[in-house]
C-alpha cells in the first residue's frame, strides 16, 4: 500500500497486486504493436517512353520520363517527374499488370500501365484550343 495523504483512502500498488501488473503489460506492448502491423514496402519504377502514337502517326521525337512509387500495403502511389510529385490511383490487374491513373490540372486523364516484365504504355488525353491532343506512348518501367 502507498501511504495516503490526509483525508484520502490508501492507494493500492498495482505493480504487486494486479494479476497482470505493469511488468507483464510492458512485455506485451511490442507484441501487440508488431503482431497486427503489416510491413509496408515501397516499390519504385523508373519509366522511359521513346515511342509515341498520335492521330498524326508514330514518333520517336519526344521522350517522356518519370518515376512511379507505390506502397504495396496502403496502395498509395505517386508519379514523380520534373514538374513535381502528384498522387495517382494504383490498381492491380488480373494479368499482374499495374495501372496508375490521375487527372491532370487541366482535367484530362493520364493512365500508365506497367506489365510484370516492364513493358509499359502511357496514355494522355489533353484537349487544348478545342482540339483533342491524345497520345499513347510505349516504353519500359523498371
Amino acid at each position: 500500500m502507498v501511504p495516503a495523504l490526509a483525508n484520502e483512502a490508501p492507494i493500492e500498488n498495482v505493480w504487486h497486486t494486479s494479476p497482470m501488473g505493469c511488468r507483464q503489460i510492458l512485455l506485451l506492448v511490442p507484441l501487440v504493436l508488431t503482431s497486427n502491423a503489416a510491413i509496408s514496402e515501397s516499390m519504385t519504377w523508373k519509366c522511359r517512353f521513346d515511342l509515341s502514337a498520335t492521330k498524326d502517326g508514330l514518333s520517336k521525337e519526344t521522350t517522356i520520363s518519370f518515376q512511379l512509387v507505390a506502397d504495396t500495403v496502403t496502395e498509395d502511389a505517386y508519379l514523380k517527374s520534373a514538374a513535381g510529385i502528384v498522387p495517382v490511383t494504383f490498381l492491380r490487374g488480373s494479368e499482374g499488370e499495374l495501372t496508375f491513373m490521375d487527372v491532370t490540372r487541366d482535367g484530362s486523364l493520364r493512365v500508365t500501365v506497367v506489365m510484370p516484365d516492364g513493358q509499359a504504355a502511357h496514355s494522355q488525353h489533353p484537349a487544348r484550343d478545342g482540339k483533342l491532343l491524345a497520345a499513347q506512348s510505349y516504353g519500359i518501367c523498371r
